[in-house]
């Protein structure tokens, strides 16, 4: 969870992650779909996402200590209550889920995810290069959502893919209509 300021902050309380928007349920896992599991259960229409909430909050634990820090622009953290726990831009992943995962199935998981996030995650403003570029490539697989969010982005590394992705997200429109 996020904020912006100190009031939010403590207006917050600290809800459960989910995966998606509450009426989102388009996440589906190619990896989870290649092993026969429908996206859709006919009670559940996003038992993908279900399934990746299950596994965040397994790695979690049961009783995961909530803290607020401060994240400095660059991407170190000071405790917001104490003032006396500072932590390394190592600590925290570069993105919203770590990539490490040990087991190959919840990495696979995690993976298709992060790629269906990857024009939202382009607004993050302390990417590195390395992974701005390659959620860049990832990105232009939803045309019209990096079409819709492309001013948002504090970088972008590669306008020609960016550029051709929102020109395919225009004549996708203009196709409909």
């Amino acid at each position: 969870m996020s904020c912006r300021t100190e009031k939010e902050r403590q207006q917050g309380e600290i809800a459960k992650w989910i995966a998606a928007e509450p009426g989102d349920f388009s996440f589906v896992s190619p990896h989870l779909s290649e092993q026969g599991l429908p996206c859709d259960d006919g009670y559940n229409p996003r038992v993908h996402a279900s399934v990746l909430e299950a596994v965040v909050r397994e790695r979690a634990g049961q009783h995961h200590p909530a803290s607020w820090f401060y994240r400095h622009p660059d991407g170190s953290a000071t405790h917001c209550e104490t003032h006396d726990i500072q932590l390394d831009a190592d600590f925290f992943p570069e993105l919203p889920l770590t990539e490490s995962w040990e087991d190959d199935q919840e990495y696979a998981l995690i993976n298709d995810y992060l790629n269906w996030k990857a024009p939202q995650l382009l607004m993050l403003p302390y990417l590195s290069k390395t992974t701005r570029d390659r959620l860049e490539k990832l990105a232009v697989n939803q045309a019209e959502v990096v079409d819709r969010l492309w001013r948002l982005y504090p970088e972008i590394h590669n306008h020609g893919l960016l550029k051709s992705a929102r020109v395919e997200a225009k004549i996708r429109t203009a196709n409909r209509n």
